[in-house]
Order: C-alpha cells, then sequence, then structure tokens
C-alpha cells in the first residue's frame, strides 16, 4: 500500500521513525497544510518542529506538512529501516493498532477507510465473489489459493526485511502469529473507528478532529 501511493504521489505516506527531513524545510512549516506564503510576516505562527509538539504522530505531520505547505514530494528509499518494538503482548499489539487508526482517521480519513480494502479476508472475499461470477471458479478453492499465496508474499517480504545474510525463522508460532494477525485486522478496525480516546504512555489523550491530541478528562 505504500510503495503504491508513494508511486502515485496520491498523498504524504510516511512509516514512522524511519524518515530522513531536511531541517531547513522542516523550519519553514507549521502543521495547518496551508500552502506557505512568502509574504507572511505573521510573527505570532509557530514553524519548525516546536510547532508539531501539538500531534500525537509528529512524524506523518511533518510529512503532511512538507508535501501540502511547500509542495514538497518524498521518495521512497530501498534502504530498510529496522525499528525495535521489544517486547509485545497481544494486548499491546491490539491497543497499539487502535491508537494508530483512531490517531490516523483525523490525519488522513480516505486512506483509513480505503485500509480494510487492502486486507487479506476483506480481498479474498470480494475477489472470491468476482471470479466466481464471471469465471465460475469455485469460492472456496479461490480463497484457499489466495491465502496460501498471500503468506508466501509475506514471506518474501519478510526475507527481503531481513537481510540477506540474516536467515529467516519460520515456525509454528510464526504461522499462528501470522494467522491472528490476518483475522484480528477487521475486529481491531471497527473497534478503533469508531472512538477517539487514546493512551499513550500511561496517560490518555483525546484525538481532535484537526489531528492534535488533547488530555482526556
Amino acid at each position: 500500500m505504500y510503495v503504491a501511493i508513494n508511486t502515485m504521489a496520491l498523498e504524504s505516506c510516511v512509516v514512522g521513525k524511519s524518515n530522513l527531513y531536511r531541517r531547513s524545510d522542516v523550519d519553514r512549516v507549521d502543521g495547518t497544510l496551508k500552502p506557505v506564503d512568502p509574504m507572511d510576516v505573521d510573527g505570532a505562527r509557530k514553524f519548525g518542529f516546536p510547532s508539531f509538539g501539538r500531534f500525537l504522530a509528529e512524524d506523518n505531520m511533518i510529512a503532511s506538512a512538507l508535501w501540502h505547505e511547500l509542495d514538497v514530494r518524498h521518495s521512497l528509499s530501498t534502504d530498510v529501516a529496522h525499528n525495535v518494538v521489544g517486547n509485545m503482548t497481544l494486548g499491546d499489539y491490539f491497543w497499539r493498532r487502535v491508537r494508530w487508526i483512531r490517531v490516523r482517521k483525523y490525519m488522513v480519513l480516505s486512506a483509513t477507510i480505503i485500509e480494510p480494502f487492502t486486507e487479506s479476508i476483506v480481498f479474498a472475499t470480494l475477489a472470491s465473489l468476482a471470479v466466481n461470477y464471471l469465471f465460475g471458479i469455485p469460492k472456496i478453492l479461490f480463497v484457499l489459493t489466495h491465502f496460501v499465496l498471500w503468506f508466501m508474499l509475506d514471506l518474501d517480504v519478510y526475507a527481503s526485511l531481513s537481510g540477506k545474510h540474516k536467515p529467516i525463522s519460520i515456525d509454528h508460532l510464526f504461522v499462528a502469529a501470522w494467522l491472528i494477525r490476518e483475522l484480528l485486522c477487521l475486529p481491531i478496525f471497527f473497534y478503533a473507528i469508531f472512538g477517539s480516546t487514546v493512551v499513550w504512555r500511561g496517560r490518555s489523550y483525546r484525538i481532535l478532529r484537526n489531528g492534535e491530541a488533547a488530555l482526556a478528562m
């Protein structure tokens, strides 16, 4: 999804903690997403990193600001940026996904709404109905083939991200984790999309419609 959106340059689409920005560019934006006017000399406006402190997903908002305020486009690198999340329980994973869906909902609503259609279960359901109607292919046969190919594609991505000299480990725990992830994607999405409160580092925040975060009362 990220590769496709960046290739077509439809909207700002970055992954947090793996971005490089020019400091000189960041110093010219403020998160309003309004094109910068060189003649604007309003001394009350804050620019640069301090102006993004009001956002919970400041890395994503900085990317959006560069895109909309300066008309600067992103370039997707082939370098791999590893993100260490440490030990994560199933509950931690659930609430992490809920948090970022709720944050992203107010930042890029259209992409958030479309996201479920990129998931394996939704894709399999819609595609199986289509090929059965058009070509008479049994739905169960298509779905089984679909999930085998989807899993193989995920393995290929996993191997690519692991590095050429690091062997990947595939066991029953990996397969179980993959299945749980695929089965939970829709329940997590629907739970998250109808809420606006998130917990971040032990504190509760309410995500506002402009993407800013405020302490929840």
